[in-house]
Formats: C-alpha cells, structure tokens, sequence
C-alpha cells in the first residue's frame, strides 16, 4: 500500500482549535445571557451570568490579545472590545444585562471604574456584589399598605475575579 506524502500544512494548529473553542464559548455564554430569569434567585441567575461574561472575556483577551472592558452600574452592565484605532466597540446585546425589579450591583472596594480585562492580567483582582432586598423592591414604597405583602429577604451573591477566571459565590446574611 502506498501513502500519499503529508503536508506540512495540512492538519489543525493549536492556535486554531483554541479559538474555535473559544467562539463556541461565547456563542453558549450569550444564550445563557440572553435568557430571562424569574424573581425567584434572580442575584444567583445574574451573578452566574456575570462570571461566565467575565471568564470569557478573558479568555478571548488570553486567545486573540483582544483587550475588554467590563462597564457597569448599580442597574447593570456591558462590555466592550478595544478596536484597532484605539476606541471601543459598540455594545453587543449578548454581553449587555440591564436589571429588572430590586436587583443592584456593585463593587465592593467602591470604586466605579470600567473593570479593563487584558491578555497581560491588567484588570487584576475585582469584587462585585449582586444584591436584592427589602426597600428596593416595587411594593416596598409610601404607598404600601397593610394588604401589601413584602419580601423581607436578602440574597446577596459575590462574583470574584482574579484577572484570568471569575466564579460566583452567596454571600452569607449579616
């Protein structure tokens, strides 16, 4: 039997394997974004949305040397990618929350700066708190009367990122 010569050409690199994976990632993050979420754990839903968000936006950092920033307020988030000319992308709806009903986040070292995600570990370590409560919630205002029923309960979940991988956690009640 007689075999055909190889190229050196032919064949998968690891590069394009990596970011093959990498744009399956994304694609799978963002449905997992774009789904609705109920009140019911809503800090859970959307602290495990954001880990996800900012883990693949390192990976896509770590794979294409593309730099992302993570932009956010009390009522939600987006991200951005660093284009060529030194400006940022526009942002897509895949990576874009905006919160619904009583949910806020913040940052628990206070500061309000975009989070800038780089292949080069530049973010460096970050904090964010997803809360729900009692008096941010629609029946929780003047006009509630005695018929009016109120959640009385926090959820509060901890989303840790250490510049590279971001992970979820509850927060334990005070």
């Amino acid at each position: 039997m007689h075999r055909r010569p190889r190229h050196p050409e032919s064949g998968v690199t690891l590069v394009e394997m990596l970011v093959v994976l990498s744009i399956i990632g994304v694609a799978a993050g963002a449905i997992l974004l774009r789904s609705p979420g109920n009140g019911s754990g809503q800090a859970k839903t959307e602290a495990l949305r954001l880990a996800a968000l900012l883990s693949q936006a390192s990976d896509t950092a770590l794979i294409t040397g593309q730099v992302q920033a993570l932009v956010w307020s009390a009522d939600g988030y987006y991200l951005l990618s660093a284009r060529p000319d030194g400006g940022w992308s526009q942002p897509l709806a895949a990576t874009s929350r905006s919160f619904a009903g009583p949910l806020r986040l913040s940052r628990r070292d206070g500061l309000s700066a975009p989070l800038i995600i780089a292949a080069s570990g530049l973010a460096g370590p970050a904090s964010l708190t997803l809360t729900t409560g009692p008096g941010s919630g629609p029946d929780s205002g003047p006009d509630s009367g005695p018929n009016t029923r109120t959640d009385t309960r926090t959820d509060t979940w901890r989303v840790d990122f250490d510049g590279l991988v971001a992970a979820a956690r509850p927060e334990p009640a005070p």
